[in-house]
């Protein structure tokens, strides 16, 4: 099965956990999940987001580098940088 997402990248945890209280607030699957090593970011975690939810967070995220990624069994890829 293959998972399509967003993943919004920090450069810090701090503004990464304020984000996702946010984004929580609008789209409840929000979730930081550990971000893989061809995605470039400070932080360790991003911003986990489905791509029919993403345009309800659009405005918050705005600024921040957002990566589309593919997800087949175990193994994350980046599709492209939305």
């Amino acid at each position: 099965m293959i998972e399509r997402f967003y993943l919004v990248s920090f450069e810090s945890s701090q503004k990464a956990i304020q984000i996702e209280i946010a984004a929580k607030k609008i789209v409840a699957h929000a979730r930081l999940i550990p971000i893989p090593s061809e995605v470039h970011a400070n932080c360790g975690v991003g911003l986990k987001v489905g791509i029919e939810q993403f345009s309800k967070i659009e405005d918050l995220v705005d600024g921040l580098k957002v990566y589309e990624i593919e997800k087949i069994k175990n193994k994350r890829k980046v599709v492209r940088v939305v």
